[in-house]
């Protein structure tokens, strides 16, 4: 009943706290402009995993992100003991170690998943044939046990 009227009251509205993520994003952009200049540009290839992403569903992205967590941690590091002085946030991006560590990490993040898809198709497609092959030996036994004629192929048609 109170969730009818919540969504009754903000109707037409959207979602009610949506608003606030511009709100911190404007906050930590205006507090901290190196470091979020910094994370902005570690995930720009995120943002472009996800425009690029065919169904556009975001799981490849999503996974991504913790692969670029982990290949940020030295440069979030270097930028905290730093106290978030924009010459450490400019050393960090400037760094072609650390740009090719964030494309990599995204580009390996990619690869993974591309790679448990086509693992999983095939693990399903072995699983199927090994099915079909325990019906058909059991089918078999059947037809032995109550002695049933094996069914002669179908003659095939002639064309000309």
């Amino acid at each position: 009943m109170a969730d009818k009227a919540l969504a009754g009251r903000f109707r037409g509205r959207g979602n009610p706290l949506q608003w606030w993520h511009g709100v911190v994003l404007g906050l930590v952009v205006a507090w901290l402009p190196g470091p979020a200049t910094v994370v902005f540009i570690y995930w720009l290839p995120l943002l472009l995993l996800y425009v690029l992403e065919p169904k556009n569903e975001g799981y490849r992205a999503t996974a991504a992100l913790f692969f670029v967590i982990a290949a940020m941690t030295h440069p979030v590091r270097r930028i905290w003991d730093a106290s978030g002085d924009w010459d450490t946030c400019t050393d960090v991006l400037l760094d072609p170690r650390n740009l090719i560590m964030d494309w990599g990490a995204v580009a390996l993040a990619w690869l993974v998943s591309e790679l448990t898809v086509i693992g999983l198709r095939l693990y399903r497609a072995q699983a199927q044939a090994a099915a079909i092959r325990r019906l058909q030996d059991r089918a078999r036994v059947l037809k032995e046990e109550w002695g049933f004629e094996p069914i002669a192929p179908l003659p095939e048609e002639k064309t000309s």
